[in-house]
């Protein structure tokens, strides 16, 4: 498992979680060290530095493990634990200091509106031959927060994230060794985790009724599972037998996971559209089935990431830029929002543009010809509030692995996010 070793590291999480910008953060942030303790350990979520530029919104992140016996397709059914919310006891009082610290921790702007107070534990599960309690508290929107004591916890602010899965690799990284997390019940009455060689396992589901009303699963995957012919490659939520949302095992040798697969394309939508060297470029979204977007952009046939598919309620981040690069051209595509009104972009030579977004906050330019040789290409990207004042920034690789501020012969590498998707 990963885990984050600093104050700053922490506060990325939970940002990606509520995000508002990394400045504003440093400067709401004190020095209390209560949030890190609660998001400490995390699941294991890959942090590339070449990614940093397209953050994913980490909505919880918490350690469950319960063992499960893996049964061979088809698939078997098996029936939720109902616990009631209300007929459960708070906690304990060295845990509501923890659910206090995780309200009161939060800087402005990433506060989910949890509610301690209200915290319940509902159940406990075996992880290590430990008994742990799990708590859960409702926040203000409508959502919920919760906690492994011991562990970590996490917040869905508006519950409207149907399927949330954290992942833990084995030492070697080829399989997966556990997975973890849970799943809204408005839009899901049921989990399938599916395998590598055609398995496919309904697990045991804890359900708290309302006002949390999301079912917490936690499988612990048998050694017999934990190589690459048969490790667990993908998690969906289901309602009605239909699948509503997927994710994908983070595993390098099944690929990078498919970012759209909540998409509906056949109702997508052309939000924006540019001619580029390389053909008409544009930025398309598409709803999901849960009430949320997806956006991606299409450029000479392929489809290429922008952001990650988003709940409803939520917003795409307020900066994410994806440095498009082809052999003819550079592209930047993404969405602004929040406090950034507009980009600038710094090139080799001290020329300067400005790329304002369109009215739903997506952003695509191609840089011209002029800058796309050595000595005047793209270095910085700058996000502007409407006084002009630059609020954040990335610095564009002039010949990284994935990003360059130059055209590049070969397409990034597969796993590269700014690579073709599948």
């Amino acid at each position: 498992m990963n885990s984050f070793n600093s104050h700053s590291d922490a506060l990325d999480l939970l940002r990606r979680a509520n995000p508002v910008l990394r400045q504003e953060v440093a400067d709401r942030a004190d020095s209390s060290i209560a949030v890190v303790g609660i998001i400490e350990r995390a699941g294991d979520r890959l942090r590339d530095p070449e990614r940093r530029l397209v953050r994913r919104r980490v909505v919880s992140v918490a350690l469950l493990v319960l063992a499960l016996l893996v049964v061979a397709a088809p698939a078997l059914a098996l029936r939720s634990n109902i616990v009631s919310f209300f007929s459960s006891p708070p906690p304990p009082q060295s845990v509501q200091t923890v659910v206090y610290r995780m309200a009161e921790g939060a800087p402005a702007g990433m506060d989910p509106g949890l509610i301690p107070d209200r915290a319940r534990v509902v159940t406990s599960m075996q992880y290590g031959g430990v008994t742990r309690d799990l708590w859960v508290a409702p926040t203000k929107a409508g959502g919920l927060c919760y906690g492994w004591v011991g562990l970590g916890g996490g917040c869905d602010k508006f519950g409207t994230l149907p399927l949330d899965v954290s992942w833990g690799r084995t030492a070697d990284g080829g399989a997966i060794a556990h997975v973890d997390g849970f799943v809204h019940w408005r839009y899901a009455d049921n989990l399938e985790l599916r395998f590598a060689d055609g398995t496919i396992v309904r697990p045991p589901l804890t359900r708290v009724t309302a006002p949390i009303d999301a079912a917490f699963f936690s499988v612990d995957v048998p050694k017999s599972q934990q190589d690459a012919p048969h490790t667990l490659v993908a998690v969906s939520a289901v309602k009605d037998g239909e699948v509503v949302s997927t994710q994908e095992a983070p595993i390098g040798s099944l690929g990078r996971p498919n970012p759209l697969l909540d998409a509906e394309f056949a109702k997508s939508t052309h939000e924006l559209a540019i001619k580029t060297a390389a053909g008409e470029a544009a930025i398309v979204t598409a709803p999901t089935r849960y009430g949320g977007r997806c956006v991606w952009l299409e450029l000479a046939g392929q489809r290429y990431f922008v952001a990650y598919c988003e709940p409803a309620r939520y917003s795409f981040d307020s900066f994410s830029i994806q440095p498009i690069v082809t052999d003819k051209t550079v592209l930047l595509a993404g969405t602004i929002g929040g406090s950034v009104d507009r980009l600038e972009i710094q090139f080799a030579d001290g020329d300067r543009t400005v790329v304002k977004p369109s009215t739903r906050g997506f952003a695509l330019y191609s840089i011209p010809p002029l800058h796309l040789t050595s000595g005047h290409e793209a270095e910085l990207i700058a996000g502007l509030d409407r006084d002009g004042t630059q609020l954040t920034s990335y610095r564009l690789p002039r010949d990284g692995r994935c990003y360059s501020s130059l055209p590049k012969a070969l397409a990034p590498a597969a796993d590269c996010p700014n690579a073709p998707l599948p």
